[in-house]
């Protein structure tokens, strides 16, 4: 069935009447009533799960379709890679739902419009509109149309008009690959990524992709199809992220303005995962210490367990120690020194969001100073910004 809001013009509110009034007396009407008031429930119920789902409470409702099916599975005929469903037949509506976005949404319910499964999305404008999608560990611009399928701690999103991105339409997808050692670029992550691929990356594809990213494409099969993906590393604040983007290839060069484009509002969150620190560590008893320690008296802290500073990540760390600005990582502290001026007052130092560089104030000469974190002597930016 199809439904249209605004309802009718009133003349049908006329003919209504008199059809509700016949059905009254046949005993009819009060049956057809509840049977409506429920689907309306339903309705109501679904299109609340599916405005939450896509974080659009400000949507208005243009029109809707349902249908009563029978699936079956739990999946409702809207499976997702990596969940599992129960064998059993499963009955409810089959939704949709146009709003004022232009974007028409599927969605299954069961018969009181819960346990919803979100099946696909489409734009019926002829151009893609974009919004931001943000997360704690990242944010980027996607078109309206494309629904988002995180995984459970949201290091990786994939956004497609379906949950298992088809090969015959665009999409997305956005991992979170943590932190780095200091001196990996974002070209040496495309390189590292294209051999685990095994694909050969187009002639002069390269090139920048916002403030700290480098793009590449490269053609892979897809379902005995070509596919283009347009593949693109970030490197910010000591953390990488990497970005596939892909369509038919036949349809590709029409999306890579666009790809471009929602790229270029790349920025990374402030709750950025760490690869292998996301779960907690398997609990063991630790390890005795060569020197034995005293019981803590009672009321007292006990002592703290000694770090293996050999045992950390090699995160990039830049300090001021003993006067001076010390560049290492976290494994080697403090590091070595790039200043040699002790009695100065060295202020604000602050990696390069691609964490290549690092920056600082020299406040005995009043200059902003920078250096490449591979190189040892800094240059002078500016003067007199003390």
């Amino acid at each position: 069935m199809n439904v249209r809001h605004p309802q009718g013009r009133r003349w049908l509110r006329s003919v209504s009447a008199v059809i509700a009034l016949a059905l009254a007396l046949t005993g009819v009407a009060p049956r057809a009533n509840a049977q409506q008031d429920a689907i309306d429930r339903a309705r109501a119920n679904a299109q609340q799960w599916l405005l939450t789902r896509i974080d659009r409470p400000d949507l208005l409702l243009v029109e809707y379709t349902y249908s009563l099916s029978t699936w079956p599975n739990t999946a409702r005929g809207c499976p997702v890679a990596g969940q599992t469903y129960e064998a059993q037949e499963v009955t409810g509506y089959r939704w949709t739902f146009l709003f004022d976005n232009m974007v028409r949404y599927e969605v299954h319910s069961d018969v009181d419009g819960n346990d919803v499964a979100l099946c696909w999305a489409q734009s019926l404008t002829s151009e893609a509109q974009l919004g931001v999608f943000n997360t704690t560990t990242f944010a980027i611009l996607k078109p309206e149309a494309w629904l988002v399928f995180p995984n459970e701690n949201a290091s990786e999103v994939l956004f497609a008009p379906q949950p298992d991105a088809p090969c015959d339409q665009p999409g997305m997808r956005v991992r979170v690959l943590g932190r780095v050692a200091s001196g990996v670029t974002a070209d040496r992550l495309l390189t590292d990524r294209l051999a685990q691929l095994g694909a050969a990356e187009q002639p002069d594809a390269r090139e920048n992709a916002g403030v700290s990213g480098r793009s590449t494409v490269f053609e892979t099969d897809c379902g005995g199809a070509p596919r283009r993906v347009k593949l693109t590393a970030f490197v910010q604040y000591g953390s990488a992220y990497e970005i596939e983007q892909w369509a038919p290839a036949s349809h590709f060069d029409n999306w890579h303005p666009l790809f471009r484009n929602m790229l270029s509002q790349f920025t990374p969150g402030s709750g950025t995962l760490i690869p292998g620190m996301t779960t907690a560590p398997d609990s063991a008893p630790p390890a005795a210490s060569d020197s034995a320690s005293e019981p803590a008296e009672p009321g007292e802290a006990a002592a703290p367990a000694p770090v293996d500073l050999a045992a950390l990540p090699p995160f990039p760390l830049a300090h001021v120690f003993l006067g001076d600005v010390f560049l290492g990582t976290l494994n080697n502290i403090p590091g070595r020194s790039v200043t040699n001026t002790p009695d100065a007052a060295h202020r604000f130092v602050t990696f390069a969001p691609d964490g290549l560089a690092l920056a600082f104030i020299d406040g005995a000469t009043a200059q902003l100073r920078m250096l490449p974190v591979e190189n040892v002597s800094p240059r002078t930016l500016a003067g007199a910004v003390a």
